[in-house]
């Protein structure tokens, strides 16, 4: 019964997973077969641990892969007005008053905002591809960790044991 439960509660967590991360989360349990396979053919065993890293890594290549597609497939014209738009909104950010509450917190800082030099564009780029690599860094770990989970509760609803566990690295030993 406890494996049944294992098995429904691993499939719901991925199809919900799924739904929410367009099917990233899929794709961590299926590095995690890969990776179990190939560590298998050297005489290891993947642990939990590693298997996590694994399905983390993958959701974060396929969300860097992705992203690359999706850029790249953009003209160039449209990356040029999101600069522009950017650019006009900073513009008018930067006239707008701060709220009152801001000048009662930190007295001065109002001035010292608008007397500040604009950022230069090579730390925006910066700055840009820093958020980016981190937004994919958490999408990754949290898609990834949810991937792991229903991928482990299948896994021991279909095999009768944790994946990744030292048991079974001796079972498959003992029926090579």
């Amino acid at each position: 019964m406890p494996r049944l439960a294992a098995l429904a509660a691993g499939l719901l967590l991925l199809a919900v997973g799924a739904f929410i991360s367009l099917g990233a989360v899929l794709l961590a349990p299926v590095g995690m077969l890969i990776a179990s396979r190939v560590q298998r053919a050297r005489g290891r065993v993947l642990t939990r641990s590693q298997g996590w890293v694994v399905g983390a890594a993958t959701v974060m290549l396929a969300l860097l892969v992705a992203g690359g597609l999706v850029a790249a497939a953009v003209p160039r014209d449209a990356w040029r007005r999101v600069g522009e738009v950017a650019d006009s909104a900073s513009v008018a950010a930067a006239k707008e008053p701060p709220p009152a509450w801001l000048e009662r917190i930190a007295p001065g800082a109002t001035q010292q905002a608008a007397q500040a030099p604009p950022m230069s564009p090579t730390l925006e780029r910066a700055l840009m591809v820093w958020s980016i690599a981190f937004a994919v860094g958490l999408l990754g770990a949290t898609f990834g960790t949810v991937g792991w989970a229903g991928g482990m509760l299948v896994g021991y609803g279909a095999a009768g044991r944790w994946p990744g566990s030292s048991h079974a690295a001796s079972l498959d030993a003992d029926t090579a």
